[in-house]
């Protein structure tokens, strides 16, 4: 559980700080606060199109995405890598988590990760999503003149922006991609060689020694183990006991 509270209180210490300490503007184009009122001031687009201004005003959105796929990606790898490298612990033995889970089997993860993580990750993501969406806005500016004719030459499309909303997406952001590097920074169970998702490793791992049958139901470990058929120790994942691995033996 420790590992998900430094996500979400990692993110919430840094953004009531910054929030806290950080200067207000003094540049009329900017607002301070959530939201637009009738006296913000905006910018003019490039274009006066209505689409491409809604779709430049939402690019945010896009890059918030972009870093939830990122951090998904990141966090699935190195939980992935630790689940491994538990087998190799005194504690770690244990079933198997497979998708279609046989008896004795554990199922795996409805969202890949466990629900310490990804509850944490998928509520920080809305909350970035909530403040990009309050960031910028796009705003059509429609001119007519004294004899209530349209203009359609002086008439723009344009963009407000939210101070707080500016700043608390990218302190949001910014503060989750930290978090993500520190969690990187745990290290992962010695007594197992890094496979890192390597299937040819992996594989190499699952085959038990003789007379170890339906290995894949019970509760298993990974280490050194000696197996009749191979001149000398292995190394792989069994329900007997096992041994530590020895730096410079060959398995």
């Amino acid at each position: 559980m420790g590992d998900s509270f430094v996500l979400v209180i990692g993110t919430t210490v840094t953004f009531v700080l910054v929030r806290l300490f950080s200067p207000r503007p003094t540049n009329a184009d900017i607002r301070e606060g959530f939201g637009v009122t009738p006296n913000s001031q905006f910018w003019r687009g490039a274009t006066n199109g209505t689409i491409a201004s809604a779709l430049s005003t939402n690019l945010g959105q896009l890059a918030a995405s972009a870093l939830y796929l990122a951090s998904n990606s990141v966090l699935t790898r190195m939980l992935a890598a630790n689940e491994l490298h538990a087998f190799s612990t005194p504690e770690g033995r244990k079933t198997l988590r497979t998708s279609f889970p046989l008896r004795g089997q554990r199922a795996a993860f409805f969202l890949h990760v466990p629900l310490r993580y990804a509850v944490p990750v998928m509520a920080s993501m809305i909350v970035l999503h909530f403040f990009i969406s309050q960031a910028v806005f796009s705003i059509r500016m429609d001119v007519y003149d004294f004899n209530g004719d349209f203009s359609a030459q002086d008439s723009f499309v344009g963009f407000i922006a939210s101070f707080d909303g500016v700043l608390s997406s990218v302190v949001w952001a910014t503060t989750i991609m930290l978090v993500v590097h520190v969690l990187a920074w745990r290290s992962l169970a010695k007594d197992m060689p890094l496979m890192e998702g390597n299937s040819l490793a992996i594989s190499a791992a699952c085959h038990p020694p003789q007379g170890d049958t339906n290995a894949a139901t019970k509760p298993v470990a990974y280490g050194a183990f000696d197996d009749v058929e191979s001149s000398g120790p292995r190394a792989g994942f069994t329900s007997h006991n096992v041994g530590t691995l020895q730096e410079g033996v060959q398995y």
